[in-house]
Formats: C-alpha cells, sequence, structure tokens
C-alpha cells in the first residue's frame, strides 16, 4: 500500500510540475507537498463521509472554487511566465 501511494504522489507531483510549466498553477508551491495535500484529502474523504457533517452542496462547492483558486498563478506570475 505504501509503495502504491508513493507512486500515486509521484504521478501527482508531476502533474502539478507540469501545470506550473504551462503556466496553470501558480509555481511557487512544492509539487510535492501539492500532491501530499491532495492524497491526504482523497484519503481523509474515504473516512469523513458527507453524512456526517450538515455541509450543502453548495457550501462544499463553494470551499473548492475558493481554494482551487487560491492556486492559480498570479497576475504578476502570468504576465512574466515564471515556472519552475
Amino acid at each position: 500500500m505504501r509503495d502504491y501511494v508513493g507512486e500515486r504522489s509521484d504521478w501527482l507531483a508531476e502533474l502539478v510540475r507540469v501545470a506550473q510549466a504551462d503556466g496553470e498553477l501558480d509555481p511557487s508551491p512544492s509539487p510535492g507537498a501539492l500532491a501530499h495535500f491532495c492524497l491526504l484529502l482523497a484519503m481523509g474523504s474515504a473516512l469523513i463521509t458527507p453524512d456526517l457533517h450538515a455541509v450543502t452542496d453548495a457550501e462544499w462547492a463553494a470551499l473548492l472554487t475558493q481554494l482551487v483558486a487560491g492556486l492559480a498563478p498570479s497576475a504578476a506570475t502570468a504576465q512574466t511566465g515564471t515556472a519552475r
């Protein structure tokens, strides 16, 4: 299981690197750290199901939209084309 999760982490980190190089994601977050965060969310969502908390679909969508928007490149980064 550890090897499988490690492979998924490497795969996600590479996707982050590609997106950063293409200017689709802010280049400042570590690809490894972002991959780790994504895996934590995925693993946690298997344990913490929606029926445990009174959160509407609209509330959840608004939160995820805000979080993902925070990973977008800044205007300065987008203009200079700065990437890792």
